[in-house]
């Protein structure tokens, strides 16, 4: 066994699942006494039996037509099944209905199934009805036909059962209605309002024979008066092989009679599918602290309520799941949550909690009080650790009432819990794509502004010399010129043979690029001065080297190296025959008179500064290539950011467009506005002001409704324009820390304060009361089918009628898809939410433990009394509310 194992077979010992769970049922069936069962023969019974276990049944009801089954089959059966087998009949109800010749008659029945509690007599009850309710034979149908059936209406046969825990179900029934003589259903017999009102007062459930019949008994519609009731459907088998085929699903805790009426009685606890089980939710906790000591408890994946009175340990059992699960806490409640901890756990108290995550992998997650990371667990045996609540990979919110709060003000929080509606795991995905994005145009950018400033460097100087050898005096003496573009030929020539050493240096150590881009753009003037023999050399050895390159890397690599050293060598050559040849020259011109000295000297300065002119050029061209393909790429990065941008805000809106119309009978409204919470840039001033007055002044001239909008059309603008005002400020201003200002979205919560319900007084949250503020919002933290919620007191701030109203029928719908837990004083929620798994807990002072647990199924259930008396006061309060509302149970 692993440790995930062995942490279950303890949790089943020490806290054994106590918890409503789905059972399936059939509970229209034939045995072989019935005239029109199709298998008579021996081997039927232990058919049946097989039949049963094949399809993992929980309850059976067998109703022969006007007859009870045979004791000794239904005991049989019980026995080698261990299932519920219900004792039930199937009669002929006659009505009144309008026949073939558009009278009124009695010559009309329907099928009703009454089912009978085995521990009471049924025979009895049959001969009680058999005796008082007139069961009489009449001609039926136009051939005449004698069939027998009670001659009394639904209600005198309720008073009839009155005092037994009968079962009564009217069978068949269906939203394609028959002409009434050829059928046998309820809703094809009975006036609507007769029908209504006989199921309203009498009838623990309908069969249905499809599902379209079912919907029209949710409580919504007019059609039916509105009228909510449980449907199932059955087999209505009438040979062992169709038993099980056609089932529905009620919940207990476990099996009974007395267990199945009563959730017949509520149609939350009956479905006609197997109900969903949420995706993921926490299975069990171990806690091993001062407070609570060694504490098992197992949860519902579905709906859990703690209740206690003040200081016995519920709320401390919510911490502590908060604390094993990470979930964050309110900085404004850091202190007083750890010191409660504290007191909880102790100074070495630990917590171990089982989850089934959403992939379907179950882990254990272990956190002492200690310790700053999570311990994880598979059932492989392995181990490891996580430093952050993200890593567990479980996401579960568990939320005290200020922190509900703080989600109806704080509207980051608000966005949280839309990207929670949204689906939090295809939210996630999209803002760890916008980050990334965000950070390449970071990246980008900060290579755009140095190269930039390097660009503008070298443009600068380029101008300034370009300037000065325009303005240099023409010589007009035709040896002057000719001395003096011998000068410039020389002082070029040298000028280059530096910039090739300075390249194959650079390039020497990436031998696997493409060498001839070693000379690509270096121009070697041909002159008769001494210099020609030298660069020819460095020329002939680049020519080799292309040579060697192209025929094999490896010799290619050692010639790089020779002839780099042999550049390097002839630019020493280089300079010495430069500076030899300067010499001469200066020789030459003091030979001329003073005039043409003069002139030559200022020639000779001019070229001397200007010679790296057409170097500085070259590179000032390739910066501007390369700044403008930056600006390209950060213009693209901006338009996918943009993208991503848009796709959040759209997820955002559709799925508040899809609230917005599932709340809107709560009198809450919402919807999303895109862009609208702006990045707040006084944070960022200190950082950089120059950078923060370009942000404000120069954005506002483009038009995008976004920072990243805007960056875009920068980014657009430079790469037609490199030099357009408005637009290089961002490459000159340090404007770093603002490329990732994004604005987001904001969720705009509004609630209808109108006390007329046809009147509509909508007012936004932040203008509304604290219960107002927890009444809207409480709407959307109920609508994400994500990980577990878990709620401390939901009721705070809210009036019973809001939650009785409201809060309860949200609860009943999302745990089906959703695990909850809350803690809670307030009867109307437990009781009404109908919760899998109440537990009650008790303390001596010094330490807290479970008194109670389990599904409130039944008056009979073991938390009952807790309930009472938590909940209501005990029995003598709930007796006196009851006496004094004139309410009779």
């Amino acid at each position: 066994m692993g440790p995930i194992s062995d942490f279950q077979a303890q949790l089943q010992k020490r806290a054994p699942a106590s918890f409503g769970c789905w059972h399936r049922v059939d509970l229209h069936n034939h045995t072989p006494i019935s005239s029109d069962y199709l298998q008579k023969d021996p081997g039927a019974p232990d058919r049946l039996i097989e039949r049963i276990n094949q399809a993992h049944l929980s309850a059976v009801m067998f109703t022969d037509h006007n007859a009870l089954p045979a004791k000794e089959l239904l005991e049989e059966v019980r026995a080698k099944t261990q299932c519920l087998i219900i004792p039930g009949i199937e009669l002929n109800m006659f009505v009144d209905a309008v026949g073939d010749d558009r009278k009124v008659g009695r010559q009309r029945f329907y099928h009703l199934l009454l089912g009978f509690d085995p521990s009471d007599n049924p025979d009895f009850l049959w001969t009680k009805i058999v005796r008082e309710g007139k069961l009489v034979d009449r001609p039926v149908g136009p051939g005449g036909e004698i069939i027998r059936g009670l001659d009394c209406t639904l209600s005198d046969l309720a008073k009839l059962l009155e005092g037994s825990q009968t079962i009564i179900i009217p069978a068949h029934l269906h939203s394609n209605h028959s002409r009434p003589e050829k059928s046998r259903s309820l809703d094809d017999i009975f006036q609507d309002a007769l029908f209504l009102k006989s199921a309203r007062q009498h009838c623990d459930a309908l069969e249905v024979t499809d599902e379209a019949t079912a919907a029209y008994f949710d409580g919504k519609h007019d059609e039916t008066e509105r009228l909510h009731k449980s449907c199932v459907w059955s087999s209505d088998s009438h040979k062992p092989d169709d038993l099980g085929t056609r089932t529905a699903y009620v919940q207990v805790q476990s099996m009974s009679f007395h267990a199945l009426k009563t959730a017949l009685r509520m149609p939350h606890r009956v479905h006609l599918h197997e109900p969903p089980v949420p995706a993921e939710y926490l299975v069990g906790m171990h806690i091993n602290g001062y407070f609570l000591n060694d504490l098992w408890i197992q949860l519902s994946p579905h709906c859990n309520a703690l209740i206690a009175v003040k200081g016995a340990g519920k709320t401390a059992l919510l911490e502590c799941m908060r604390f094993v699960l990470g979930s964050a806490v309110p900085e404004s409640k850091r202190d007083a949550v750890q010191k409660h901890l504290e007191h909880v756990l102790g100074p070495s108290g630990k917590v171990t909690a089982l989850v089934k995550r959403r992939d379907g992998e179950l882990q254990l997650i272990e956190r002492a009080i200690s310790d700053t990371y999570f311990t994880i667990r598979t059932e492989g045996g392995s181990q490891h650790t996580v430093d952050t609540p993200k890593a567990l990979g479980f996401d579960a919110q568990i939320l005290g009432w200020h922190e509900i709060e703080d989600a109806a003000v704080t509207a980051t929080t608000r966005m949280m819990y839309m990207d929670a509606v949204a689906g939090r795991a295809e939210m996630d995905t999209i803002h760890a794509q916008l980050t990334e994005q965000i950070a390449v145009i970071a990246g980008f950018q900060r290579e755009a502004v140095l190269a930039n400033r390097e660009f503008r460097r070298l443009d600068a100087e380029v101008s300034r010399l370009q300037r000065q050898r325009d303005a240099l005096r023409h010589l007009e003496d035709d040896n002057l010129v000719t001395l003096a573009k011998e000068y410039e030929r020389a002082s070029s020539q040298q000028a280059s043979h530096s910039e090739l050493k300075k390249r194959i240096n650079t390039q020497a150590a990436r031998v696997k690029q493409h060498i001839d881009k070693l000379v690509d753009g270096i121009s070697i003037m041909t002159a008769d001065t001494e210099l020609d023999s030298v660069i020819d050399g460095s020329m002939s050895a680049m020519s080799a080297l292309n040579h060697w390159f192209t025929s094999t890397s490896d010799a290619a690599e050692v010639e790089v190296q020779r002839v780099a050293q042999s550049v390097t060598d002839n630019d020493q050559k280089v300079h010495d025959v430069f500076r030899q040849f300067r010499e001469r020259y200066q020789e030459r011109i003091r030979q001329l008179p003073d005039d043409q000295q003069l002139l030559l000297r200022e020639h000779q300065r001019v070229t001397d500064e200007t010679s790296k002119l057409d170097t500085l050029t070259r590179q000032r061209d390739e910066l501007r290539n390369s700044l403008t393909s930056l600006i390209e790429r950060c213009k693209d990065s901006c338009a996918q950011a943009v993208e991503t941008l848009e796709r959040r805000a759209q997820k955002r809106v559709d799925a508040t467009e899809a609230l917005a119309k599932a709340i809107s009978n709560q009198g809450v409204r919402v919807r999303v506005r895109p862009y609208a919470l702006s990045p707040n840039i006084q944070q960022f001033q200190s950082l950089s002001i120059s950078g923060a007055a370009t942000f404000r002044e120069v954005l506002p001239g483009f038009k995008g409704p976004s920072c990243l909008h805007e960056l875009h059309d920068v980014f657009e603008t430079l790469t037609i324009d490199l030099s357009h005002t408005q637009a290089q400020r961002f490459l000159e201003a340090d404007y770093q820390p603002y490329v990732g200002l994004v604005e987001d979205d904001d969720l705009e919560v509004e609630l209808n304060v109108s006390k007329n319900p046809q009147a509509e007084q909508f007012r936004k949250i932040d203008q509304l009361s604290a219960g107002q503020r927890c009444t809207a919002f409480f709407p959307i933290l109920l609508s994400p089918d994500g990980g577990p919620l878990i709620i401390d007191q939901p009721e705070d701030n809210l009036d019973n009628r809001h939650i009785a109203a409201t809060i309860v029928p949200s609860l009943v719908v999302k745990k089906m898809t959703r695990q909850m837990a809350i803690t809670s004083h307030n009867a109307n929620l437990v009781v009404m939410s109908d919760p899998e798994l109440i537990v009650a807990f008790e303390s001596d002072g010094t330490t807290g433990h479970i008194d109670v647990q389990g599904f409130f199924e039944a008056a009979d259930s073991p938390i009952t009394q807790a309930v009472k008396d938590i909940l209501d006061g005990g029995e003598a309060a709930l007796r006196q509310r009851l006496l004094k509302y004139g309410i009779h149970v």
